[in-house]
């Protein structure tokens, strides 16, 4: 967090009101050796190219017109998907992708070893699709899992980002089976090294699953 950066003496830059973006992006740059990019957002390949001309800048796990500029995009599951993979727009060596360049963060990393034990008790699965699940891929596997007729429980993760909250929310209160939607980050570590089984999209969360040992059927 931003507490535990400025004890490291790390400075750390708030974007102002009214500040696009590129803007921000400029003005946190100025005087760098080098830019990592981490935020999931559009960047254009004109705005990465220039700033490029500054710096070496590299993307982390970020799909958008501007990686292609990039001196290195740090991309572990983009050999999954056959269009972004095989684009002529990327640079010779690039994409960096696979299983290896995989960051696992430190709360899942704490998780693993906090992993309750078996208990007999209904079944418990974790719906988690990443931050924006563009595919809904969280709305499917509600419906496939009103299939299902074992009692389960089931713990919903809803990104930040995701721009379907309030449609998830409605739909889990109609479900078969009890379900608790969660949408505050703090808590998906321990739900999800706690689930029995876990519903996911493919991205950084289907390493992170197995990570922690949880079986999972990735959409």
């Amino acid at each position: 967090g931003e507490a535990a950066a400025q004890e490291r003496g790390i400075e750390v830059l708030r974007q102002g009101t009214g500040e696009s973006e590129e803007q921000f992006v400029t003005r946190a740059v100025d005087g760098a050796a080098v830019v990592v990019l981490d935020r999931k957002l559009a960047y254009s390949l004109p705005f990465i190219s220039q700033l490029s001309g500054v710096c070496p800048v590299i993307m982390m796990d970020v799909a958008c017109d501007g990686i292609f500029a990039a001196a290195a995009a740090v991309f572990p599951g983009v050999h999954l998907d056959p269009v972004l993979i095989t684009d002529l727009r990327w640079r010779v060596g690039q994409p960096i992708h696979g299983a290896e360049w995989v960051v696992i963060h430190p709360a899942i990393r704490a998780a693993r070893g906090a992993r309750p034990l078996p208990s007999v008790r209904s079944p418990r699965v974790v719906i988690v699709t990443g931050g924006r699940d563009p595919a809904n891929v969280a709305a499917r596997a509600l419906d496939w899992l009103d299939l299902v007729s074992v009692p389960v429980n089931v713990d919903l993760l809803v990104g930040a980002a995701n721009p379907r909250r309030q449609e998830l929310t409605a739909r889990a209160a109609q479900a078969k089976h009890p379900t608790v939607v969660w949408t505050q980050p703090g808590e998906f570590p321990r739900r999800i090294a706690g689930a029995d089984l876990a519903v996911a999209a493919f991205g950084i969360s289907a390493y992170e699953l197995a990570y922690l040992g949880v079986p999972a059927v990735v959409v």
